[in-house]
């Protein structure tokens, strides 16, 4: 959710939270984000929190992979204009291939 959706909406997990509550926030920008939310998803299965189709879990995973295309786009972006190193291209590699796959099996596929 973009930070200004999730201060707005009083039913946003940020606004439903104590106010002794901890929380943790995890940023578009930071690289390791997607990875984290998807292991968060993992174990909210396994625990039996959640079911695959909750739209809890559906938005988590529809942030991840928005986080992980805006990270591809800027790389793009940064490989237009020569700009990569090894390790930027590895990982622009990297989100081409998961991002084509994900067309491919998701649901923008194309029979």
């Amino acid at each position: 959710m973009l930070k200004r959706d999730e201060l707005t909406n009083p039913n946003s997990c940020l606004n439903r939270s104590r106010d002794d509550e901890m929380l943790f926030v995890l940023l578009g920008r930071d690289k390791a984000a997607p990875v984290v939310i998807r292991a968060w998803v993992t174990e909210r299965l396994r625990i039996g929190e959640n079911q695959v189709d909750d739209p809890q879990i559906l938005e988590a995973l529809a942030c991840a992979r928005h986080m992980e295309n805006a990270r591809r786009i800027e790389l793009a972006e940064k490989k237009s204009r020569g700009k990569l190193n090894v390790v930027e291209s590895a990982e622009f590699n990297l989100l081409q291939a998961t991002y084509f796959d994900y067309l491919d099996s998701g649901p923008c596929r194309k029979e």
